[in-house]
């Protein structure tokens, strides 16, 4: 298999790229303790609580009887206006717990320790399910995975440590879990089949068609229950804040991670949060056949992303250069792409397959079955040969 440098020297290609100020991780804002707000709230609400000790009982003669109605009267009134001050006292408290609660809730959500993190600090890449794993390789097709069953296959496995999935958005502003932005339909009145644009469908017609597909909220509510780490590819564009919101509701910070082609998307996840793991996958195709460079799409962010994702083919020299100057740990297709550019100094943190058993089983063959033993170069024992890619 040919080298990804090209024949270029490693070291000679890094000279050559332009710097970018890297941004710095913002710490998580502290959140609000439901311990403490009950703490506050009771301290409160027992300082404002009005005497509850019964008034001394005074017998009264039949002269007394009318100036003893007055003063219950009175009291009554006194009684009513006691209540309404102490319900104006505890209101503040009220308020107080009520705005904790809101703070609780609104917290930012806490990406420390999340799967990106553990991963580039790991010996061994990590194994990403593309599209979840499939039991039948004759399904593994165009639309194939992206569904319920290869995303608890994946989780209930022990081949793959990451399961990845595709979004797009429907018409009516659902979003589901298809990589395509088109979809076949067999026509009725003639032969052959209609393309549609899934902009055009609503929920209803799109499950006509593949009532396996989830909507992104059925899709993370089990992804949440598995304690599964995902990586989600957005393929569309304008539905960033929507999905950011379902992702954050349903799942766990630290098991989430985000990748697109798109600069814009990414961009715009990066303001909605800083602090989410953002991946991007390298040399975006253009709709006029050209293709932008990785040192370009890392310029149009105006930040370093937190990995990047390529095939042996974009593994340039280029790129190569570009990633070591930012430190970018890169996530490859196929494990064959993945071991060559680990021998020659490349940080690779994952690797992304269709087969993560054939994938995890090569590993375990390159690292004589030691999680601990990375893909170094001339690593001893360490048997680069055979296998053909398994992107």
């Amino acid at each position: 298999m040919r080298s990804p440098l090209g024949g270029v020297p490693y070291a000679e290609g890094i000279a050559a790229v332009p710097q970018l100020e890297k941004t710095t991780t913002k710490t998580p804002a502290p959140s609000v303790t439901s311990a403490a707000r009950r703490d506050a709230a009771k301290a409160s609400a027992h300082a404002s609580k009005p005497s509850s000790a019964p008034a001394p009982v005074q017998r009264t003669s039949k002269a007394d009887t009318t100036s003893t109605k007055q003063a219950k009267d009175a009291a009554a009134v006194v009684s009513i206006r006691q209540l309404e001050h102490a319900a104006e006292a505890k209101q503040p408290a009220a308020n107080a717990k009520a705005g904790a609660d809101k703070v609780t809730k609104d917290a930012k959500p806490n990406y420390a320790g999340n799967w990106v993190d553990a991963a580039k600090q790991a010996k061994r890449p990590v194994v990403v399910a593309h599209r979840g794993e499939v039991a039948d390789a004759a399904k593994n097709e165009r639309h194939a995975g992206n569904d319920m069953d290869s995303l608890e296959l994946a989780a209930a496995g022990t081949k793959s440590d990451v399961v990845e999935s595709d979004t797009r958005q429907l018409g009516d502003g659902t979003i589901v879990m298809f990589h395509d932005a088109v979809t076949e339909r067999d026509k009725t009145s003639r032969a052959g089949t209609e393309i549609l644009e899934l902009q055009d469908l609503s929920l209803a017609e799109f499950r006509a068609l593949h009532p396996d597909a989830p909507t992104l909220e059925e899709w993370s509510k089990r992804a949440g229950d598995l304690d599964v780490d995902v990586l989600i590819d957005f393929k569309g564009e304008g539905y960033e804040a929507q999905a950011l919101e379902i992702l954050q509701r349903n799942i766990d910070a630290e098991h989430v991670a985000i990748a697109a082609f798109s600069t814009d998307v990414l961009r715009i996840f990066h303001e909605l949060d800083a602090d989410v793991p953002l991946g991007l996958f390298a040399d975006r195709p253009n709709a006029d056949g050209t293709v932008t460079s990785s040192a370009q799409q890392i310029q149009d962010l105006g930040f370093v992303p937190d990995f990047v994702e390529i095939t042996e083919v974009n593994d340039t020299a280029a790129n190569l250069a570009t990633y070591a100057t930012y430190d970018i740990p890169v996530m490859y297709a196929g494990v064959d792409a993945a071991v060559d550019a680990a021998r020659q100094g490349v940080d690779v943190m994952g690797i992304m397959t269709n087969t993560p058993s054939d994938a995890d089983a090569r590993l375990d063959r390159l690292h004589g079955e030691d999680d601990q033993v990375y893909m170094a170069p001339g690593a001893p024992g360490t048997d680069y040969s055979g296998g053909g890619g398994l992107a």
